[in-house]
Parts: C-alpha cells; structure tokens; sequence
C-alpha cells in the first residue's frame, strides 16, 4: 500500500493517507465473473412476444425451461442447451442436463455478487444528477447515484475513454421514453457501464440503451426497443419484439454510419437465403443462387433439382443459378453455415443502426411516397398501398427498420429513380413479409421470419430470411444482377445500368415484349430462355457508350441447345475486349463463366 505523511495545520503528528499510484482507475469495474457468459439472464423466467433479436447467451436458473416463453427453442442432441430462431447464441435453463444446472447456479450467483458489488460502492462522484430527471446529459465516468428514480426522456451520452467505468446507482425504477437513447462517446465502452437498479427497469419503444443492467427485480423491453449491454436480473426479462446485442459483442460501439450498407459478406452470394425451407408452388423464377441450412434439401420444394456430379450442389430448370442444400457435399456445408451466421450479422447490423432520419412515416401506410437516402424506422408495421419510389443516386444508401410485418397491396410496386440501386436499400423486418399479387419490390430484404411471393409478384433484391421463402409463381433477380429496372417496350436508352438493348440481329428492329423472363429487363438474344423462338445472337454493328454486347445467360447456355451460342460468346470476347472500367469488366465476367461454357452444346466450345 502506498502510504504517505502529511503534518495537519494545528496538529504535533502527521496523517497517514492512502495516494492511489498513476494509472490506477479511480473506480474499478464490477466483475460479472460467470455471469458475464449471458446476455439475458433471470431466476423465474424470459418471456418474448414478438419477434425479438438476441445475440448472445440466455439462461435461466432456478426456474426451468417451461418459463423460456416464445423462443420456440430446440434441444441440442446433448440436451445441455438448445437453440432459438431467437436467439443468436446458446438457450440454457435449470432443468437442462449437465453441467448446464452447475453453470447456470454459478453464474446467478456472480450475478447476486456483481450487483451487491455495485451497490456498496461509497461516495459518489455524482449524487442525485437533475433529480434523475435526464435529457441532452454527458454522463462523465466515475460513480454516480440518485436516491430516486431515474428517468431518460431524450438523448444522454456516456463520454470517455476504453478504460473509464461508469457505476449508476439508482434507488427507484429506469424509465426510458419512446425514442429515447444511450449513445457512447469518446471509445466508451458498454461493458464498462453498470446500472445497479433496485426498482423496475422499463425500456420505452423504439429505446435504445448501453451498459450492463443489474435489476433486482425485472426488466421489460418494449416494441422495437434495444440493448448494447446486458440485463442481468433477479426476477424476470420480457421483451416485445426487442433486440439484445452481448456488451462484449461490440464492446467500444463502434456502428457503421447510416449512410453506409450492410455488410452481406458470404450471404451475399444469394439471392434466396433460408434456414427452415425454401418452396415453390407454380413456375418460379430465380436469377441467383438459392441456399438453405441448418435444414436439408427435402425442404426445397418444387423446384425439380439435379444435384451436380460433384454432388456439391444442385442446378433447377427454375433457378438460373446454383441451388444449395446443408446435406450436400463439402466444401457446401460450411459454406452455408457461414452465409447464415453473415445474415443474421447482417440483421443485428442493420437493427442497430441508431438515431433514424424519417420516423414513422405516415404510421407505414405507404401509397405515393418518395424516400430519400437515409434510416427509417417504424415502430409498426409497413403497409405498400399503391407505388413508391426510391429517389438517389447510385452511390446512396436506405435502411429500412420495420418493428412489425411488412406487406405489399396486389400490383403495389416499389421503383428506383435517379441511379438509386437495389443492392444499396436494406430491409430489416421483424414479422413477416408478404408481397402481394403482382406487387414488385426493390432491396434486400433481411427478414427475421418468413417471406411468401404471392403469384405473379417479383422482387430485384434479395430473400434473406431466418425462416421460410414460399413461392407462388414469383421472380427474383438478384440484387446485383441490375440496378435500375426499366420496361422492355421501351429501347429509346442506351446504358448497361437500365439494361438498355436495341435492333439485335435476327430478332427484328423492336422489342416485341416477349423476352420478359422477371420484371428486369433482359433483351432479346441474350436473357432468352430455352423455350423463346428467338436464337441467341449478338451484332457487332451495335454501339453504344457503355459495352457493345448482350450475351446469353446460363439458362441459355445450360439447356445445351441454345441457337447461335458461337455468336453469344464471340459477344462474351468482344465485350473483354472493349470493358474500360471495373464495372464494365465485372458486368462481362457476370454473363459467362467457366461453368456456363462447360454446360454449353459442343458448338459453344470453341472458347
């Protein structure tokens, strides 16, 4: 111990007085020892409504598993934990084989001791800050306490540095407001903020708060509100459609900036993605890989798959993609798995994104409505009427929050002006998704549940789901296939990006409509399916500003009979040879590859 001597005024002998040594924390953090493992931890029970978001650990101890309400969770062949749809993480409860009622007794112990540690803590730095009453405050580290309830109506801000630890103290209940938020500043860190909380602990819809909440009695976290942190509480957890992120998941917040995408990684490889099932009824149509896992291929249904010789994938006379399956062979398996653990990422991502710039917006009774670059946010669900538009430029970006369902009316269509794409708008749908009869719609759509294609609707985007795709004789085209989207009886432009086609040799002068093969435009020649009269050809007369070629596409190529192959991938040189950017040269690898050659009639093979 550092002890130094100091002779006080008016006394014979000096003090001895305890000098903290430099670079000591002031305040030391509150050790959560193995209750640190949980993001959500209770004694009598976790209950969800709704479509709720949690990564990282649940448990609940002493209570059994009947009081984990809503998670539809499945066992482990081990029976020591389970899994949740819910739950980005591992579900443990008491009555779980062992050693999961060990651990479980624990870490609610750690539990019990972390918030007795919190409590005891002496002399405040900050006592009874605005009678508990906060708005538009920066909380400085150290130890702060409020006889009283406290109460965030607003913004508040934890300012300080990865090191710097924050103990709350609060003798009443925590309410925050609708809308209200915890943002962290200057590298604070969520796992270093510890509320000790003796009342009820309420998070307002659409909140968001940071830290570690240690309730002595619950927590409840109303519609679309969320937690950087996690609630560790002696009686009970309910959350309505809530999202929980681990505080070691994202220690110093670090969110990517509205303004910027979601991150798809290996998920984006799809355009269908799922994890219960994926299924056909009718004749769809996919431009894009399909994928399913953990679940088998007997759940993709209808769609007349033949698996590869290599036996690692599959090809469907409706997917003009590969189709993928968890039983498949390897490398199939972990490559799916990783793809779904990417989508779930890209949810929680997209979730997270704070401080929306268009709230609520017309309650989400859409009808008529230009959106403009930025984060939405719902706390309903979202309603397509009649036609709305996505108005900006290539390069902007939207990400849609939606707490409830999202449906489109019949022939409701969502269009893109200005350069805006696609692959730039993120959806983020807590309930359902249902696309009405002959609706259209424009993104990626990261569901927590399911989506269902009602017949005749369409999607440019991507199926990204935690459930189920059902299909009812529906299009997709992957989201970076095309950008804009225009209409085939219209050849007056001339671009890669709008899908621009114009006289092609031995189709006639005009687009005569027939070559629709989804709403995306594909020209005659060169999307044309097996079964359309017109022969694959391409005319090297035809120049425009962008790349002077239009190539056959896989469906082409894979039916083995594609007239005029030999002129598709003379296109296929031409448009190497003429591509002056990057996109120019993706666009061109895009239409062909090695596969699509190796699948082609002898006479393609001349390559």
């Amino acid at each position: 111990m550092n002890l130094s001597c100091f002779i006080i005024r008016g006394a014979d002998q000096c003090v001895s007085v305890y000098i903290a040594p430099p670079n000591v924390p002031i305040i030391a953090a509150v050790e959560l020892n193995r209750a640190g493992q949980f993001a959500v931890l209770a004694k009598t029970g976790i209950t969800n409504t709704g479509i709720t978001s949690v990564t990282g650990d649940i448990g609940a101890s002493p209570i059994t598993s009947a009081a984990l309400v809503g998670y539809s969770q499945v066992k482990d062949v081990s029976n020591s934990f389970a899994i949740s749809p819910l739950v980005n993480g591992h579900v443990y409860a008491a009555d779980y084989l062992a050693p999961t009622p060990g651990l479980l007794a624990d870490a609610v112990l750690d539990m019990q001791a972390a918030y007795l540690d919190a409590a005891a803590r002496l002399f405040p730095d900050f006592l009874n800050i605005k009678t508990g009453l906060l708005n538009g405050d920066i909380l400085e580290p150290g130890l702060h306490k409020w006889v009283s309830a406290v109460t965030v109506s607003n913004t508040i801000t934890f300012h300080g540095s990865p090191t710097d630890v924050w103990i709350m103290q609060v003798t009443g209940a925590v309410t925050t407001h609708s809308n209200a938020v915890m943002e962290l500043t200057g590298g604070a860190q969520a796992k270093n903020i510890f509320w000790q909380v003796v009342g009820g602990i309420t998070i307002g819809i659409g909140s968001h708060v940071e830290g570690v909440f240690l309730g002595a009695t619950a927590i409840t976290f109303l519609t679309g509100s969320s937690m950087n942190g996690a609630a560790l509480v002696q009686t009970a957890v309910t959350m309505h459609s809530a999202t929980i992120v681990k505080e070691s998941v994202y220690g110093e917040v670090v969110r990517a900036p509205n303004n910027s995408p979601v991150e798809l990684l290996r998920a984006g490889q799809f355009a269908v993605l799922a994890k219960t099932g994926i299924t056909s009824t009718g004749v769809s149509h996919v431009t894009g890989d399909i994928g399913a896992s953990p679940i088998t291929s007997a759940a993709l249904v209808g769609y007349s798959q033949v698996k590869d010789v290599s036996n690692t994938f599959a090809i469907s006379p409706l997917v003009n993609g590969h189709v993928y399956a968890a039983d498949y062979l390897a490398p199939t398996p972990d490559m799916l798995a990783d793809a779904v653990l990417d989508m779930q990422a890209a949810y929680i991502d997209a979730a997270g994104r704070l401080f929306p710039d268009f709230l609520n917006i017309k309650t989400g009774l859409l009808n008529g409505d230009i959106l403009e670059p930025g984060l939405h946010k719902w706390i309903s669900a979202v309603t397509v009427t009649g036609t709305i538009t996505f108005s900006g430029s290539s390069t902007d970006v939207w990400i849609m929050q939606v707490t409830g369902a999202f449906n489109t009316a019949s022939n409701a269509v969502i269009e893109l002006t200005g350069g805006a794409q696609a692959k730039n708008i993120f959806w983020q749908v807590s309930g359902g998704i249902t696309l009405g009869i002959g609706s259209h719609v424009e993104g990626v759509f990261l569901g927590a549940t399911a989506i269902t294609f009602l017949t005749g609707s369409s999607m440019n985007g991507a199926a990204l789901v935690q459930t189920a795709v059902v299909m009812h004789s529906a299009n997709i085209v992957k989201e970076s296939v095309s950008s804009a989207v225009v209409n085939l009886a219209d050849n007056s432009h001339c671009s890669i990006e709008n899908n621009f086609f114009a006289a092609i040799a031995g189709t006639g002068t005009v687009c005569s409509g027939n070559e629709n093969i989804s709403v995306a435009a594909v020209p005659s020649g060169c999307g044309c399916q097996p079964s359309n009269a017109a022969p694959c050809t391409y005319n090297p007369d035809l120049k425009n500003s962008e790349v002077s070629c239009f190539l056959c596409t896989s469906i082409d190529l894979a039916s083995g009979v594609c007239p005029g192959c030999n002129s598709c991938l003379s296109a296929h040189d031409n448009c190497m040879n003429e591509a002056t950017t990057e996109e120019q040269y993706s666009f061109c690898l895009s239409q062909i590859g090695d596969e699509d050659r190796a699948n082609c009639h002898d006479m393609c093979l001349k390559w």
